[in-house]
This record gives C-alpha cells, sequence and structure tokens, in this order.
C-alpha cells in the first residue's frame, strides 16, 4: 500500500511538471536590433561627375559697360556651383546674354586662365559666336580644359553710336557687350570682371564691384550636391 501510494504521487509530480512546462511564456520577446539610414544634403569641394551649369547672375540684364576701347567684360569663375573651389574641369558649351541688340554678326568671346597675381593671364580659347540679341545658348566645338580660377567673356564693340554710350542702362541701339546684372544667384557673390586686352596675354583686369555678367558655362568638374549619409543602430525596448 505504501508503494503504491508513492508511484501514484511520483506520476502525478510528472504530470503537473508536463502542464507547467507546456504554459505559452506571456514575456514580451526583444526587438531585434536595428539600422536606421539618414540622409543629409551636403555641399560638396570636390568635381561632380556630371556635367552642370555654373551661373552667377541672377537673371535680370540691368546695362551694359560703356567701353569703346573694345575690352573683353564677362565673370572671372572662381568658385563652383555651391560655393566650393574649383579644380579640375571642362567647359562644353556657355549661356551668354547680349545687353542689347547685335552690332555684329559675330562676336569674339575669349577664355583665360585667372590672373596671376591679377596683372596677366594666359589666352585658353579665343572664337566667334553669332549674336542676335537676348539669351542665347552654344556648344563648343572644342572642349575648353583647365584647372582652378578662369575667366571668361565678349567683346565690347568701339562703336561711337549715342544708345550704346551709357553705362547706366541697357543700349538702346545695336552695340555688342554683355549684360550686366546687379543680383547674384544662390548667394555666389559677385564676379564681373574687364579685360583690358587679348593679345598675346590678358592684361588690365578690372573688377566691376557688385555684379555679374549674365555669362554661365556648363561642363563637368563644376562642383556640385552630393548627398551624405550616416547610420544609426541599436535595439528597441
Amino acid at each position: 500500500m505504501k508503494l503504491r501510494s508513492v508511484i501514484i504521487l511520483t506520476a502525478l509530480a510528472c504530470v503537473l511538471a508536463v502542464t507547467v512546462t507546456a504554459q505559452p511564456s506571456t514575456r514580451t520577446p526583444k526587438a531585434p536590433a536595428f539600422a536606421q539610414m539618414k540622409f543629409d544634403a551636403v555641399t560638396a569641394v570636390i568635381p561632380g561627375d556630371g556635367p552642370s551649369v555654373l551661373q552667377y547672375d541672377g537673371g535680370n540684364a540691368v546695362r551694359r559697360l560703356d567701353d569703346n576701347s573694345g575690352v573683353i567684360v564677362g565673370n572671372q569663375f572662381n568658385i563652383g556651383t555651391f560655393g566650393g573651389p574649383l579644380i579640375a574641369w571642362t567647359l562644353t558649351g556657355m549661356t551668354i546674354q547680349n545687353a542689347g541688340p547685335a552690332f555684329n554678326t559675330t562676336a569674339p568671346v575669349v577664355f583665360h586662365d585667372g590672373p596671376g597675381g591679377g596683372t596677366s593671364a594666359s589666352i585658353l580659347a579665343v572664337f566667334a559666336v553669332p549674336l542676335t540679341g537676348g539669351l542665347q545658348a552654344f556648344t563648343f566645338a572644342t572642349p575648353i580644359t583647365g584647372t582652378g580660377s578662369f575667366l571668361g567673356g565678349i567683346l565690347n564693340t568701339t562703336t561711337s553710336f549715342a544708345g550704346c554710350l551709357t553705362s547706366a542702362a541697357l543700349p538702346t541701339t545695336p552695340c555688342d557687350g554683355v549684360a550686366l546684372d546687379t543680383a547674384t544667384n544662390a548667394g555666389l557673390g559677385f564676379h564681373a570682371m574687364q579685360i583690358g586686352s587679348t593679345s598675346p596675354t590678358g592684361a588690365g583686369f578690372a573688377t566691376l564691384s557688385g555684379e555679374n555678367a549674365i555669362f554661365r558655362v556648363s561642363g563637368t568638374g563644376l562642383p556640385v550636391e552630393l548627398m551624405n549619409f550616416t547610420v544609426e543602430s541599436g535595439t528597441e525596448d
């Protein structure tokens, strides 16, 4: 009788143990580790991979520089689209605006290296483009390459027409010369400049304070906006 009681109690304990073990857990499982990627736009200070347009002007033609000595007027390009420095670049085109009705059927365009010490700059390219007045876009037959700062501008015609002889407004009669703007694009500052002569090197550089020529360039190697990202990791409670 005693042995039988022990057997029954042992069997009951096993059943209870199995019953307790089979109970489902009510504890909330811990969430697995996670990773969250955050993107932020940053200003690049390295050349961009694709073609871009470098524009300093605000698109509002105000005047033409009155100078009948045949100077080149344009911009000194020394910072990129998002404010980074220019390194190595290739220009494939430009967009310019003549200040008024065109005088000549073609007008010389000159590109220079940035002025070394502010006194001289070698010529990178000289060619002529047809002018019709208004904003015009051109694609270069031969790309222009260089490193760092450079200048680009249009020859002012040496006309003596009354409508050209003013620096306070746009000309009212046909004469050539890039339009100047007193606004700036994307906070890039003012870059207008005149070049006194072109052969054999540019000389007589003078900054036109508070102005930008409506003279834009396009190509590669002009800094563009890149995306920066960071990864945050951890576990949820």
